[in-house]
């Protein structure tokens, strides 16, 4: 329990050195000695930093990947709905944007990680990476989804694109052929401006506590 960072008690790689001195004046005592190692040095308890850091680094990247390829994914689906169709769905989609767009994420976001989080060994907060996944995603979804919302419109009032529909094509075909290409584009560039600031945003919950498994705001912490 005193080298984990988490429920499962797995421990950073180093060296461990246990000393027990005992004085018949005095309770017995157990001092932790630690070796200095390693690129970054060890911390207090002589664990190497730099693993920390590298383990930290690979988990945070990979959560903060999925996430990221999840809000795109999500917002690709509710751009491309609410900008095409004019139908019940696609207003009740616009509203869903509308009303993500004008929430304050951050607040909302430490709110429910926390309820949905449990209490681990230690007082660590214990959070399943699948359900902050879905519900960073849900959060940050609105404005992306808004933009692909109105490059759908303008790309649908194109005239190529209405001689499309006027000739009889679907509206499948119509987003697949004509639209789909040009908000990928865009969806590639976003990409590049999404992976840092929700690297920065699992770095600052796991300063927190409130991010699953091992990152790099835990180690900094």
């Amino acid at each position: 329990m005193l080298f984990s960072a988490d429920s499962d008690f797995d421990t950073l790689k180093g060296t461990y050195t246990f000393r027990v001195l005992c004085n018949c004046s005095a309770p017995p005592e157990i001092i932790v000695y630690g070796a200095s190692y390693g690129l970054l040095g060890t911390d207090s308890y002589g664990r190497d930093i730099w693993v920390g850091f590298v383990k930290g680094m690979v988990s945070t990247l990979y959560l903060a990947l999925f996430t990221t390829f999840m809000i795109i994914a999500l917002g690709l689906v509710l751009g491309l709905i609410s900008g095409y169709f004019k139908n019940l769905l696609s207003s009740i989609v616009t509203f869903f944007l509308e009303v993500l767009t004008a929430l304050p994420i951050l607040p909302i976001l430490v709110v429910l990680t926390w309820v949905m989080s449990r209490q681990g060994i230690g007082a660590h907060v214990e959070v399943n990476p699948v359900k902050f996944m879905l519900l960073v995603s849900i959060l940050l979804v609105g404005k992306f989804a808004k933009t692909i919302r109105i490059m759908t419109i303008q790309e649908k009032s194109r005239e190529h694109v209405t001689a499309s529909i006027s000739l009889g094509a679907s509206g499948v075909h119509v987003i697949r052929k004509h639209i789909l290409p040009v908000v990928l584009e865009h969806s590639v560039r976003y990409f590049t401006f999404l992976m840092p600031r929700i690297v920065a945003l699992i770095s600052i919950f796991g300063f927190f506590g409130l991010i699953p498994g091992v990152n790099l705001g835990l180690v900094c912490c």
